[in-house]
């Protein structure tokens, strides 16, 4: 009897290839290799071991199989609300479209490579801890730096050049009037 379809668990992949193939160790038992793992349009990944397969046989053909889709239900993410959708690793990353439009990243380094510029178009970004700037930080519209819990102070190391003033305090360092000279910061004193 011919099997037009059968389940596989993948033993090993080969990932260079125009097509990807597996190797699968089939529902009887059997070894086969060069199935070729057809994958939608835009989204690739390189199975881990163990991961389970359809597999597909044309005209019930064992000598040309296709994996026509891969899983892992040891990392697959659960309890999604209906409409979600997300992309993960066996490492525990993950991106999820979740309700609400909400797109959750979750990774230990998130690595923008853009040739010619990143863009945020948002009201708000919030950062919640440090922002590490090692070029030029340019605010079109002012920067408002505020300490943290406690009361901490937002603090710069470093020098600190402008081309306006400063106000701290409610005074300008600027324009203010020293009372001990009678003179006003920025005249010759």
């Amino acid at each position: 009897m011919k099997r037009w379809l059968e389940r596989g668990t993948i033993t090993f992949v080969s990932s260079s290839k125009k097509m990807q193939t597996v190797q699968a160790r089939r529902s009887a038992g059997v070894g086969k290799n060069d199935i070729e793992h057809f994958e939608p349009y835009g989204l690739t990944s390189h199975p881990p071991e163990n991961s389970e397969a359809i597999i597909g046989f044309m005209d019930g053909d064992a000598s040309h199989g296709v994996a026509l889709v891969i899983a892992n239900r040891s990392v697959r993410i659960k309890n999604l609300q209906p409409g979600e959708v997300a992309i993960f690793t066996d490492e525990g990353d993950s991106l999820v479209l979740k309700r609400g439009n909400i797109a959750e990243l979750t990774t230990k380094t998130f690595r923008v490579n853009a040739t010619e510029s990143v863009e945020i178009n948002s009201p708000v970004v919030k950062i919640s801890d440090e922002l590490i700037v090692s070029g030029e930080l340019l605010a079109k519209n002012g920067i408002t730096a505020r300490g943290g819990a406690g009361g901490s102070a937002a603090k710069i190391e470093g020098t600190l050049t402008t081309t306006g003033d400063i106000t701290v305090g409610g005074k300008s360092v600027l324009h203010h009037h020293h009372q001990e000279t009678g003179n006003i910061t920025g005249e010759m004193e």
